[in-house]
């Protein structure tokens, strides 16, 4: 085995990081062009999602479905199939309420 200087190990580390570095340079030169140019304002990766006006049925579906999915969450795998099979005939508000009795 032969014996070697842990100073020239990391000589070695570096020359190989110095080698590295030279051959990324290229790519480090596009990627920083590419993210000036998508951070600038208006753009589209920089604009907030609008939140088009829903009609007030829909709203109030998407809360009762909200509650609905709370409720089933814990119950068992037999008395979610009960109420979904409840939900499926007779709508959300029925299968909340049922739901609810289960839970307790």
């Amino acid at each position: 085995m032969a014996k070697t200087n842990v100073f020239t190990i990391i000589e070695d580390l570096k020359s190989g990081l110095d080698d590295l570095l030279e051959a990324l340079e290229p790519l480090a030169k596009v990627a920083a062009r590419e993210t000036k140019r998508g951070w600038k304002k208006g753009s589209k990766a920089t604009r907030k999602m609008v939140r088009k006006n829903l009609p007030k049925a829909t709203r109030q579906l998407r809360a009762l479905q909200g509650q609905y999915m709370t409720i089933v969450r814990r119950l068992s795998k037999v008395q979610k199939a009960q109420v979904k099979k409840l939900r499926k005939t007779k709508g959300y508000k029925q299968a909340i309420r049922f739901a609810a009795r289960l839970a307790k």
